[in-house]
């Protein structure tokens, strides 16, 4: 049996995705991933990172190339822009250094942390207004 070139692994891929909306554009989600959610493939008997074959196919250069001279190759991953994991959408995946990655992971779980925060800060304030409110519509009724 011929091993599968990464443009044949990527149109088959491509008939077995579901799409589901995400900010304005489409998530096509892949159903085969690891333990960790990442689409998973195989091209020739290389287990790959589909996203990383979808990210190659689609910009037309192969699995190991060069970007500013710095070779693509393992310790360089597709970062999603979306849902993550199993998305495939070209257009929800680009090439970030692991270093990169890190530093965007702690940019995202700072915002969420800030998020949170102000969360319990809207809360907060929900609740004392609510408080204030009660105690002036207890004083109206005791008048």
């Amino acid at each position: 049996m011929k091993a599968k070139t990464m443009e044949q692994v990527v149109e088959e891929a491509m008939q077995h995705v579901t799409r589901e909306k995400y900010n304005g554009g489409e998530c096509w989600l892949y159903p085969v991933f690891n333990k960790a959610g990442y689409a998973i493939c195989f091209v020739g008997r290389v287990r790959r990172s589909l996203s990383r074959v979808v990210l190659c196919v689609h910009s037309g250069k192969p699995i190991n190339y060069k970007v500013n001279g710095v070779r693509m190759e393992a310790g360089h991953l597709s970062r999603y822009v979306c849902i993550g994991g199993n998305c495939i959408n070209p257009e929800h995946l680009v090439w970030q250094t692991p270093e990169q990655n890190a530093q965007q992971r702690e940019a995202e779980e700072l915002l969420a942390t800030v998020d949170n925060e102000l969360g319990k800060h809207d809360s907060f304030l929900a609740k004392l207004i609510a408080y204030n409110k009660s105690q002036k519509d207890r004083k109206r009724r005791s008048k």
